[in-house]
């Protein structure tokens, strides 16, 4: 994972406490970057646990397949719809809420996933699920869920995380749980890809790589006082701007806008014409991938450059062979720049 900079106008904040180890853990005092840099051996004990051995395969029994999820958990749903969409034979769609699709039925499978289990979106959807005799597989640690669950599949991911911090299991349990039921092929090689990638990402993200080789610290320094605006080079990348955008949020405590291309193009394109207007903070950060066609570099290129001269830019490529690796380094470095980004704004980068 990398970043590149078309900076129009410097970037104003300090990085000071950025480039002191002993300040960044005083601000993150709940240890969120620590929870971050241990996720490859999070990775490591989902795919140890063979979470989903349990769940009998489907072939053929369903006609359809909706995920359930909110906040991160929906984040992991979308991430695994996004990775299945090239291989599924049938339908996986994400659900907007608790509310499931009209055409829910007893060929459906209705996938729940919650880490923590006390989602009420997911209990909502667990109750309209059965009233219609939808087949359920929960992907949970534990909870209400599981107290609710009664004979139903569970995959049972390993405990004892935060829900905010429990990101690669509930993907990998999606994943795993995919494979064993046949909507899409296994994943092994992608996701030792997207593993070993975040490993090489952590060696260069820690507290202690000054921000001048550190691309997560630089992009939050840049970043702090701004209003990220975050677009996604082709709706394949859409998940990692979307939770970029919600990590921001929740960790920064900030205002921000998730886009992807080419939606971007039709309309909210033209709305760059008077956004110096709204406000003089803006900040443009367009995820990339270098698999993109040259129609798609083309047409972002373009777009980037009808964005005012005095808006900055920044460019972050995403890396690997698969999908899923190119998709998980970029949740991966958004999460961890996300927690710089709360700490050079004086927040604590946890969702309380």
């Amino acid at each position: 994972m990398n970043s590149s900079t078309k900076l129009r106008s410097p970037p104003l904040a300090s990085l000071m406490i950025l480039d002191d180890p002993d300040a960044i853990r005083a601000a993150d005092y709940y240890g969120a970057l620590a929870d971050l840099f241990a996720y490859p051996e999070q990775a490591d004990r989902v795919i140890a646990s063979d979470c989903a051995a349990s769940v009998e395969a489907v072939d053929g029994a369903v006609d359809n397949v909706v995920l359930v999820g909110m906040g991160a958990s929906r984040i992991a749903a979308q991430t695994v719809a996004t990775v299945a969409y090239p291989f599924a034979k049938i339908p996986v769609v994400v659900a907007l809420d608790g509310r499931l699709p009209g055409y829910v039925g007893a060929r459906t499978l209705v996938v729940l996933v919650s880490y923590a289990g006390q989602t009420q979106d997911c209990i909502e959807a667990y109750g309209d699920a059965c009233r219609r005799g939808a087949r359920v597989v929960m992907v949970t640690s534990g909870g209400e869920l599981e107290s609710l669950a009664d004979g139903t599949p569970l995959v049972r991911l390993p405990g004892g995380l935060r829900s905010d911090f429990a990101l690669p299991s509930q993907i990998l349990g999606c994943l795993l749980l995919f494979e064993r039921l046949g909507i899409a092929p296994s994943q092994t090689g992608a996701i030792a890809e997207a593993v070993m990638l975040m490993r090489r990402q952590r060696a260069c993200f820690t507290i202690e790589t000054p921000a001048g080789d550190n691309y997560a610290k630089l992009l939050a320094n840049a970043l702090t006082g701004k209003l990220p605006v975050l677009y996604a080079s082709s709706p394949r990348l859409a998940p990692v701007v979307d939770h970029w955008k919600a990590r921001v949020n929740s960790a920064a405590k900030r205002l921000s806008h998730a886009g992807s291309f080419p939606e971007m193009t039709h309309n909210e394109l033209l709305g760059w014409r008077n956004a110096l207007s709204q406000s003089g903070t803006w900040a443009v950060v367009a995820v990339r991938d270098r698999g993109d066609s040259v129609e798609e570099c083309t047409r972002m290129d373009a777009a980037l450059d009808a964005i005012p001269m005095d808006v900055p830019i920044h460019e972050v490529f995403v890396d690997g062979d698969t999908l899923l690796a190119r998709l998980w380094t970029g949740l991966y470095f958004a999460e961890v720049a996300t927690c710089y980004l709360a700490v050079a704004s004086g927040e604590l980068p946890t969702a309380i």
